[in-house]
């Protein structure tokens, strides 16, 4: 089994991620959804990949399209596909890229849902989380075996709030949302 240890939207809050890469030591792969604001090097963790969130101003790679055990995944923050409204951009790049686990950040709500046979995943902001139900920091850890599987974890306590986050129907919209032209 294949275990993926998943953080977003840190915004220079490295002592919390090293205190969750520290945590889980059987992680095989760290994935950085974007808006780290640092050098990645100042993180102590191996294995890591990291894309540009709107706050990183360019320097990684806006995303990224690779092979996890026989999945082909996308990363990317979320920014430049307008994911604060809808995440039908996301979606249809994912279908063209034949993307099977679609990484994201960007919104700070935690999220994860399947549709047409794609997985997504938002693990929520490490350092400032956005209403709903989990208004606490998190992280996600997902497991590939013979099925994929998420859970969500408090990034400071690192207890499992995976209950809370599968609790909620949809995530908040974007409070910009309400100023958006129709």
């Amino acid at each position: 089994m294949t275990k993926i240890l998943v953080v977003s939207d840190s915004h220079k809050h490295n002592a919390t991620l090293n205190q969750i890469f520290n945590n889980h030591k059987d992680i095989d792969t760290c994935i950085h959804c974007g808006d780290l604001q640092d050098d990645k090097n100042n993180l102590h963790i191996q294995n890591l990949m990291i894309v540009s969130g709107n706050n990183d101003f360019n320097l990684y790679d806006d995303e990224i399209l690779c092979q996890i055990e026989n999945l082909c995944v996308f990363i990317c923050h979320g920014h430049l596909y307008q994911i604060e409204d809808t995440k039908q951009l996301l979606e249809e790049t994912a279908l063209e890229k034949k993307a099977q686990l679609v990484l994201f950040g960007h919104t700070h709500h935690p999220e994860f849902y399947e549709k047409d046979g794609i997985h997504y995943l938002n693990p929520g902001s490490v350092a400032f989380p956005r209403g709903g139900k989990v208004f606490v920091p998190t992280y996600a850890i997902i497991e590939i075996g013979q099925t994929l599987s998420c859970h969500f974890y408090h990034a400071k306590t690192h207890e499992d709030v995976s209950s809370k986050v599968f609790a909620l129907k949809e995530p908040k919209k974007s409070f910009f949302s309400r100023f958006k032209r129709q």
